[in-house]
């Protein structure tokens, strides 16, 4: 039996033939760091959570690679994670079905605010996969990544196509301005079955066709039930391709007042569920085919704390988190929701 491992700025500091031992373990769950603590999901048998550590220590990558879900939180140098996972994967990590980054930054340990976590500009660039390093992966979870820029570029790197992606969720990443491309030959969104997006403040579209990309299919989404979104200042598009949503069940789009058509026709209202939203924002929706809106609007709930846009006014409610929250309400009368 080998000795017991040495210490290093708190994490296991262990050679390449010590961590074999964790790929013959049938499960495990691995808590890394002075506040790790578990996160419900689906894929539990081989968890890893990696919270308040400096992710620069190659060794990290070996309790990732043999994992089904990993979460990192708080982390600091996650460009240099991803640089290692990159050079030190040859053949692609099959395990892994669940991936939560949250409150990480790409450099060096912030003292106020994060250094941007982007994989572009004046830092150094990341080496790019050879092929799709998550291929099994089907859920994505993106949070309080406040200087993150393009999800398509972390995909890049990576190599990852999302074939078996099914539910993707990002909330406070105040630069992005999509959620993913469609036209482009790399990504493929066929297997999303549910999507929540909130608190990004610059986001406009969710779904962005990319020029010069190959023709989109009939339709982009044809497995999309669920779609939330809350809060999204900017949002005008959810997805600009007619007949894009063919599954699409239920809708929730709450604070989103720039939003004004939605991608809904006479050929995919059918499979709608319920619709929920602000009585403003759904009486000021814009619709191509009037008789689209007739099909749908029985299954139509008003959410609570409708907000008309001209009346909001946002505050951070956290100085070093990009979130925003509205600082008042509008009086609804009792009944029938109307404004006074």
């Amino acid at each position: 039996m080998s000795a017991q491992p040495k210490k290093k700025k708190g994490i296991p500091f262990l050679d390449s033939e010590d961590l074999t031992w964790i790929s013959r373990l049938r499960k495990f769950h691995f808590f890394i760091g002075p506040t790790a603590k578990t996160l419900p999901t689906k894929l539990e048998e081989r968890s890893v959570r990696i919270t308040d550590l400096e992710l620069s220590q190659k060794q990290i990558v070996w309790f990732l690679i043999n994992a089904t879900s990993v979460l990192i939180s708080g982390c600091w140098e996650l460009n240099k994670l991803l640089e290692n996972f990159i050079k030190d994967r040859v053949h692609c990590v099959s395990g892994l079905k669940s991936l939560t980054i949250s409150s990480c930054v790409a450099g060096s340990r912030p003292r106020t605010f994060p250094h941007p976590l982007s994989m572009s500009g004046s830092q150094k660039k990341l080496p790019v996969a050879q092929c799709d390093l998550l291929p099994n992966l089907e859920e994505l979870h993106l949070h309080h990544l406040m200087h993150l820029k393009s999800i398509s570029e972390l995909a890049g790197h990576l190599g990852l196509k999302f074939s078996r992606l099914r539910i993707l969720e990002v909330t406070h990443c105040a630069q992005i301005d999509h959620v993913l491309p469609y036209g482009d030959s790399m990504i493929n969104t066929e297997m999303l079955e549910v999507i929540k997006i909130g608190f990004c403040d610059n986001l406009e579209e969710i779904f962005r066709y990319v020029p010069g990309q190959r023709e989109a299919p009939f339709s982009v989404l044809p497995n999309l039930h669920i779609v939330e979104l809350k809060y999204l200042q900017s949002l005008k598009t959810i997805c600009k391709q007619e007949d894009s949503l063919q599954s699409l069940e239920q809708l929730e789009v709450i604070n989103c007042g720039a939003l004004r058509t939605l991608p809904l026709t006479d050929h995919n209202a059918n499979t709608i569920k319920e619709i929920k939203g602000g009585i403003f924002w759904w009486n000021n929706l814009e619709w191509d085919n009037y008789n689209t809106k007739v099909c749908v609007q029985h299954f139509f709930k008003p959410a609570s704390g409708d907000i008309r846009p001209e009346t909001w006014r946002w505050f951070r409610t956290d100085p070093n988190v990009n979130s925003w929250m509205p600082t008042t309400l509008p009086t609804i009368r009792q009944g029938p929701l109307q404004y006074i």
